[in-house]
């Protein structure tokens, strides 16, 4: 379960997670899609899930797309 699964399944499902995050459920699609949490929402799904789900998780995250990218993955 990668990150964004994680923080959807501690808050409820993905629409608790967006509204909690005060973003559309389309914006939190986009998330899943690019499997990359904008830098600006990063300390926000940290609080929201009560440190369940931290920076430093979420960081690894990201890097681990950016990785997957200049490899030429999708």
């Amino acid at each position: 379960m990668d990150v964004l699964e994680q923080a959807c399944h501690l808050l409820g499902g993905p629409a608790r997670l967006a509204r909690a995050l005060r973003v559309s459920p389309q914006t939190l699609n986009n998330w899943k899609r690019r499997r990359r949490i904008p830098a600006d929402q990063i300390m926000a799904v940290e609080t929201v899930t009560a440190g369940r789900v931290t920076v430093r998780e979420i960081l690894h995250y990201n890097q681990s797309q950016d990785v997957r990218q200049q490899q030429g993955e999708p």
